[in-house]
């Protein structure tokens, strides 16, 4: 957490070697910590370690939902969604942003992150499950949830699985 201790040591590293991409992926970081999201999109826009950066992001917002910092890892999860959208892929973050706002007492907004996480990733058996549980809890508190999503996802399900079928056929 000795971000400032951080930014001096990177900007040294990066006066000697302007294309290290690690330097610049791990200022990105420092940036988004000290809230300076336009340079830390600039700068994770140069790196390649989206994937990395995701785990990061996910991480850090993790320890805020165990603190029940709820508002706070939400933004972190939105603006981590927002800076890696074409550098990683974001299913994960999508799935845990909508844990967020469970723990957050928003099931509404939950089941439509758990639904996007399960669209990015039709192989996601865990979004899938999860989806289940929240229109069950929703039901039960008389809570709705979008209809058509709710065709949308098992519309893609069916055609994930038909192409999964045959899929196997053919390696057969």
């Amino acid at each position: 957490d000795r971000l400032d201790d951080a930014k001096s040591v990177l900007d040294k590293v990066t006066e000697m070697d302007s294309e290290n991409t690690e330097a610049k992926s791990e200022m990105g970081k420092v940036a988004f910590r000290q809230g300076d999201f336009s340079l830390a999109e600039q700068l994770i826009a140069e790196t390649e370690s989206g994937q990395e950066l995701a785990r990061y992001f996910n991480n850090l917002a993790v320890g805020l939902v165990a603190q029940s910092r709820y508002d706070e890892a939400i933004e972190t999860y939105q603006r981590s969604l927002t800076l890696l959208q074409d550098k990683a892929k974001v299913h994960l973050l999508e799935y845990n942003l909508g844990l967020a706002y469970k723990k957050k007492g928003d099931l509404a907004q939950s089941f439509e992150h758990v639904s996007k996480a399960y669209l990015l990733e039709l192989s996601f058996e865990k979004a899938y499950a999860g989806l289940a549980r929240l229109a069950k809890e929703m039901k039960e508190k008389g809570l709705t949830y979008d209809q058509e999503l709710a065709k949308t996802i098992r519309k893609r399900r069916d055609e994930y699985k038909a192409s999964q079928g045959q899929s196997e056929k053919e390696s057969a």
